[in-house]
């Protein structure tokens, strides 16, 4: 992947803003940056497919641990 110099300054210096919602059993999860957003909807321990913001499409699962946390596989 190709990216100018502005384009990586900024992203060094830009904090992305993160938003989880969930509607019914599908989770929500916006990145929102001053580059790019993407956003991936998933059910917990459900396969899904995730186009990442470097570009490349990956498959995980995100399922909720003993102690109440997410952990993506």
């Amino acid at each position: 992947m190709c990216c100018t110099l502005d384009a990586i300054n900024l992203a060094k210096t830009s904090t992305p803003v993160v938003e989880i919602t969930k509607d019914g059993d599908v989770f929500s999860l916006k990145t929102l940056t001053a580059i790019k957003n993407s956003e991936i909807k998933f059910e917990l321990g459900k396969e899904f497919e995730e186009a990442r913001m470097d570009g490349k499409n990956v498959k995980g699962i995100i399922v909720e641990s003993i102690d109440s946390r997410y952990r993506y596989l």
